[in-house]
C-alpha cells in the first residue's frame, strides 16, 4: 500500500496539540497565588496546585467549585460567585497558552500545503477501511 504521505513529512515538526509540563506547572502555580491573593484560600500553593491536578479542564466553573468543594482537597477554598467566575476562565487561559505555542511553531516552521487550493486528489486505497457484518435474521 503506498503511503498518502511519507513518515518523515508526518512526523516532522508536529503542531503542538497541548501545553508543556513546564508551562503547566507555571500556569497552576500563577492560579494558585491569584486563589491566595484574592482571599479564596489561605492554604499552601502547593496543597492547591495538587487540586489544580485534579480537576477536569472541560468542566464549568461551577462544576469544578462543587468538585473542590466535596472533593478530598488538600486545600480549603472560600467559594463565591467571584470565585466561580475564575474559575470559568480556567480552561480558556490554559487554550490561550496552546494558542501561543502554536503561533510559535507557525513562525518557526512555516508549514505550508502540499496541494493547491481545489486541487482534485485521487486517492487509490481508503484512509481507513470499516468492517460491517451482515444482519443474520
Amino acid at each position: 500500500m503506498e503511503k498518502l504521505f511519507p513518515d518523515s513529512e508526518v512526523m516532522l515538526n508536529q503542531r503542538p496539540t497541548q501545553i508543556t509540563k513546564e508551562q503547566q506547572d507555571n500556569y497552576f502555580k500563577e492560579v494558585a497565588e491569584e486563589i491566595i491573593q484574592n482571599e479564596w484560600s489561605s492554604s499552601s500553593i502547593e496543597r492547591i496546585i495538587h487540586d489544580l491536578h485534579q480537576i477536569s479542564y472541560s468542566d464549568s466553573g461551577y462544576e469544578i467549585a462543587k468538585k473542590l468543594e466535596s472533593y478530598p482537597s488538600k486545600a480549603s477554598y472560600d467559594i463565591d460567585t467571584e470565585f466561580i467566575e475564575f474559575l470559568d476562565d480556567f480552561d480558556s487561559n490554559s487554550n490561550d497558552i496552546l494558542r501561543e505555542n502554536v503561533k510559535d511553531w507557525v513562525k518557526a516552521f512555516n508549514p505550508q500545503h502540499k496541494f493547491n487550493k481545489g486541487q482534485k486528489l485521487i486517492v487509490k486505497t481508503p484512509i481507513y477501511i470499516l468492517s460491517v457484518k451482515p444482519l443474520s435474521l
